[in-house]
């Protein structure tokens, strides 16, 4: 692995402004390579291009494409601009899907968004009754899911747009797995798994601790990772529903994610890794921090003054879908 990527909003010395910054820094050594700080508004997406970073950036009426070297000391280029949907409020919810260039948002209230930036084009503009939320698309854009009031809505692309696939009667978060065959979704002592293509109610799956929430899945989107408040990590098999591994990570998660047959789990400055047994494994298999493979700690960044911080999302490299 070449790095790390992390995403860190700061109070500014007044105190009412944030500022956002993007590290990378060495896996094996854990010593901080550069910060970019981020100008405008990101678009929530990042995702590696060869041996780099990208990220894309939202104004009113156009979309930028920004790419940074993971081991370069050079600020981000701007590699591509996109147009935008008319009266586009960035500050909105937003999502975005680098391949093909779809932008999802709720620019009004109660109205859900998608837009094809590379032609031009609304493909889907719903209206609901409650404010939707928790916008998802599959890696190549072929299914959209969003929640709204008690309820999810599944979307799948057809030749004039998104047409509704699926309505499920569920409260929670929705997550769609990268293949666009499972719909993963917690609320405060559960998860439950859903199959993009089944009609019958999605099975509970035990997971440890209170509140769990899934933060990634593995690139074919067969494993999903989440993370509970009890400060352990559940890895979820999607095609059985079964739980394969409960990590005790014995510290808070900020970022996790399956690298082939390796767990990686980020928190309290430092990233710890597992194996995952992939033959003959025994189900809800519990390990804790003395079974972890390795342990890498992570020197502060000096460019990064000290302050409160709002909210730290990780991401692993080799994890982030390379969508060029």
């Amino acid at each position: 692995m070449l790095g790390f990527l992390s995403e860190e909003d700061f109070l500014s010395e007044d105190g009412d402004n944030y500022a956002l910054t993007m590290g990378t820094y060495n896996v094996l050594s854990g010593a901080p390579i550069y910060d970019h700080p981020i100008e405008g508004t990101r678009a929530g997406t990042i995702w590696t291009h060869g041996d780099c970073v990208r990220f894309a950036t939202l104004e009113p009426r156009s979309i930028t494409i920004w790419e940074a070297g993971f081991a370069s000391k050079h600020p981000p280029t701007r590699v591509e601009s996109l147009p935008a949907p008319n009266d586009f409020d960035p500050s909105g919810n937003i999502r975005f899907l680098p391949t093909p260039a779809r932008l999802a948002s709720i620019p009004i209230e109660n109205t859900v968004l998608v837009w094809d930036a590379q032609h031009s084009k609304v493909l889907l503009n719903s209206v609901e009754v409650r404010a939707p939320w928790g916008m998802t698309f599959s890696s190549d854009g072929h299914f959209f899911v969003y929640a709204t009031g008690g309820v999810v809505r599944l979307w799948e692309e057809s030749l004039g747009g998104y047409v509704l696939h699926r309505t499920l009667v569920l409260s929670g978060e929705p997550l769609l797995s990268p293949n666009g065959q499972s719909i993963v979704r917690s609320d405060d002592i559960q998860l439950r798994l859903w199959r993009t293509t089944d009609s019958y109610a999605p099975p509970s799956i035990p997971a440890p601790g209170f509140r769990p929430s899934v933060l990634g899945f593995s690139p074919d989107g067969l494993l999903a990772v989440a993370r509970s408040l009890d400060r352990s990590a559940t890895v979820l098999d999607l095609k059985s529903g079964a739980t394969r591994l409960i990590i005790d990570a014995d510290m808070h998660i900020y970022g996790l994610g399956v690298a082939e047959s390796t767990i990686v789990v980020v928190g309290d400055g430092k990233i710890v890794t597992w194996n995952l047994p992939t033959e003959g494994y025994v189900l809800n298999a519990r390990v804790n921090i003395k079974d972890s493979v390795q342990t890498t700690m992570f020197s502060p960044s000096p460019s990064i003054r000290p302050g409160p911080i709002r909210r730290v999302p990780l991401a692993i490299s080799s994890w982030l879908p390379n969508y060029g």
